[in-house]
């Protein structure tokens, strides 16, 4: 017989005064989608977790392979506007009426990193709120990545002189 999964208490599932009724054979984090993403990654990569837990079982071209079936999913939802258009980009979204959620790894100009958000709202999650949530987030690592990239230095703006006091800004 198959036995199922053990259950382990945390501070987040042991509170009282909220429940999220969730399935109790089918959850995961934003953190453990983000680190399997980051798995696959650097097992394409020839390196990593997947290839030293697996060794033999897999290869770096299936995961290859499973980013190439995850940057098919281009939809221009969620975290992906926030990124210019042309980034290399393979995610995986998913939604019920309570919960949004998206994993993505986005090839920037500091190399790869990974963004998971995973938005609830008792009863309904309203699409324009976590879509546009999740795109202001991923424009902001975006940003955060291309300063990294450009040496912590923000790109320079043209800011216009201030305008000479008049007499009437002296007092005078």
């Amino acid at each position: 017989t198959e036995s199922l999964p053990r259950t382990y208490s945390t501070p987040a599932n042991s509170r009282t005064d909220v429940s999220t009724n969730p399935d109790t054979h089918m959850q995961t984090t934003a953190k453990d989608l983000a680190l399997i993403l980051e798995w696959i990654v650097e097992c394409s990569e020839g390196r990593g977790t997947l290839l030293a837990a697996y060794p033999g079982q897999i290869t770096p071209e299936e995961c290859q392979e499973m980013l190439g079936f995850i940057e098919l999913n281009r939809k221009h939802i969620l975290l992906e506007p926030g990124v210019p258009e042309d980034t290399r980009y393979a995610h995986k979204h998913g939604f019920v009426d309570d919960s949004h959620g998206d994993v993505g790894v986005f090839w920037g100009p500091a190399g790869p990193y990974i963004v998971s958000v995973f938005l609830y709202k008792p009863g309904w999650v309203e699409w324009p709120l976590s879509s546009s949530l999740m795109a202001d987030i991923s424009k902001a690592s975006w940003d955060y990545f291309t300063l990294v990239a450009n040496g912590g230095q923000p790109p320079t703006v043209d800011t216009p002189l201030e305008a000479e006091p008049s007499a009437s800004d002296s007092g005078g």
